[in-house]
């Protein structure tokens, strides 16, 4: 375990992008295999069953962000957190086991072509589990190895799911992957910390519950908010062919968000140290603000420029008509991607109660519209409430900054991205005229055209960007001669 204030964010966050690139590439890779083995229907069949599963597992993720912020103060004794997290685990598993014993047969009629709800059981006791170990892995000093943790089990989920997809168990093969991978990656998390699980004391639980009393609500409202999505276009519809064209639109689109995460994730540690011991977190605050949309901003509007061409060449046929969710969720990822190094100061602060009322206000916003506008546009009105409500919680974030430094929290190099992504949108709307996109190869070459725009866009209105990479640069040579 390494101390919080000696956390480099640079390498840190480099470290974890690259392990979330790595993570997308094969999550991307393992969505385009399902989609085309099992069809719209039969993908849309799985994520339902993950839905429901993965918000009650929050409750481990609410804890276990507790223990994050407590294990990565100064002078804290990680074992008994440790401890703390892993019974709670326990109980929630157990809790979870009962009530589908109890209501199995509900669930049943919930999502009818499994006849065994203990799948659910299942998928709540590996992901729960792997959701401690993250957490306490992160705050051990760790974020961008847990990153790498992070790629490591999708790596494992990917293959075993292939393996058990080709044995012929279909949708059954899918769970059974995604349980065994986290199993075993979260095993190898709580080993590597390299602390020993100890008897918790009174100070440390309550020191736990004091966090914890809000984290873990938060975590559940703010997994019903990302899943809730897909329960309602279950609710809705009798098809799951919106639930698949929203979940691989997400898919595709949700990569526009993992540098914010990467860059949010070892922010948190860092902010939590300097804040421990009464120091300023807005410098870390603004550089962080100067990057996540690094990646945000060019993919959404690459996803205005070539909607219905991205989907159904990477999905297949079924999934025309998609284009429009894709765009939805692109704009989603946008505010979502600016709104998490907020997030992270509050969490950091030991604000978890602010966050909780904003995360509230952001779901109720949620609820309350993706009903009827559901109903009246099927799944594009689904994306549009939840468009809204993350415009909701973006303009709620600002406001707390501007609370805590007197100003909201907008940087020059944000601008400057935003302009080289609406060059680069120019650009491929240009080309697209000329060039119709038949297959992968024709996509490919226009997604790397447009990649080509928007970074020597970027390069030519931007210093703050010539800078990083000059900086990056430098530090991968004198990584490569230290290491010779």
């Amino acid at each position: 375990m390494k101390s919080s204030l000696d956390l480099n964010l640079k390498s840190e966050a480099l470290s974890a992008v690259t392990s979330k690139v790595a993570m997308a590439a094969l999550g991307f890779a393992g969505v385009v295999i399902f989609a085309n083995e099992l069809g719209a229907e039969g993908l849309g069949l799985y994520y339902l069953l993950l839905a429901p599963s993965q918000i009650i597992a929050k409750v481990q993720t609410g804890v276990g962000t507790a223990l994050k912020k407590r294990i990565s103060e100064a002078q804290t004794q990680a074992g008994e957190y440790i401890s703390i997290g892993l019974l709670t685990h326990v109980v929630v598993t157990a809790v979870t086991v009962a009530v589908v014993v109890l209501f199995g047969s509900v669930l049943q009629r919930y999502i009818d072509a499994f006849e065994q709800p203990v799948l659910i059981a299942l998928i709540v006791a590996s992901f729960g589990l792997f959701e401690v170990a993250f957490k306490v892995f992160e705050g051990s000093g760790y974020p961008a190895r847990a990153s790498w943790m992070d790629t490591v089990r999708s790596v494992l989920t990917l293959g075993l799911q292939l393996v058990f997809l080709f044995m012929g168990y279909a949708v059954y093969g899918l769970v059974g992957g995604y349980v065994l991978a986290a199993i075993v990656t979260a095993v190898a998390m709580l080993v590597n910390t390299g602390v020993q699980p100890t008897m918790p004391s009174r100070t440390a639980l309550g020191r736990t519950w004091s966090f914890s009393k809000w984290s873990v609500p938060n975590s559940l409202l703010s997994a019903s908010y990302f899943r809730m999505d897909v329960i309602i276009l279950g609710i809705l519809f009798v098809s799951t062919d919106p639930v698949a064209a929203y979940e691989t639109s997400l898919r595709l689109s949700q990569v526009a968000a993992y540098f914010a995460a990467s860059i949010s994730a070892p922010l948190v540690v860092k902010m939590s140290g300097l804040s421990s011991i009464g120091e300023s977190v807005e410098f870390d605050l603004k550089n962080a603000m100067s990057y996540v949309g690094l990646f945000a901003l060019p993919i959404f509007f690459g996803a205005l420029a070539i909607p219905e061409a991205l989907m159904v060449t990477v999905f297949g046929p079924t999934f025309s008509g998609a284009g429009p969710v894709l765009i939805g969720l692109a704009l989603f990822q946008v505010l979502n991607s600016y709104r998490q190094p907020i997030d992270a100061l509050i969490e950091a602060t030991d604000r978890p109660k602010l966050k909780f009322r904003v995360m509230l206000v952001t779901v109720v916003v949620n609820v309350a519209l993706a009903f009827p506008l559901g109903w009246e546009f099927g799944v594009i009105g689904v994306v549009a409430a939840t468009v809204i409500a993350e415009l909701t919680r973006f303009v709620l974030y600002q406001t707390v900054a501007y609370r805590e430094f007197g100003r909201p929290v907008a940087t020059r190099p944000m601008f400057h991205q935003a302009v080289a992504a609406a060059t680069m949108f120019v650009a491929v709307e240009l080309v697209t005229r000329e060039f119709r996109i038949a297959g992968w190869l024709d996509l490919l070459f226009v997604v790397g055209f447009a990649g080509v725009v928007y970074f020597v866009a970027l390069t030519v209105l931007s210093d703050h960007f010539r800078d990083l990479v000059s900086s990056t640069l430098s530090q991968l040579v004198s990584s490569e001669t230290s290491d010779s």
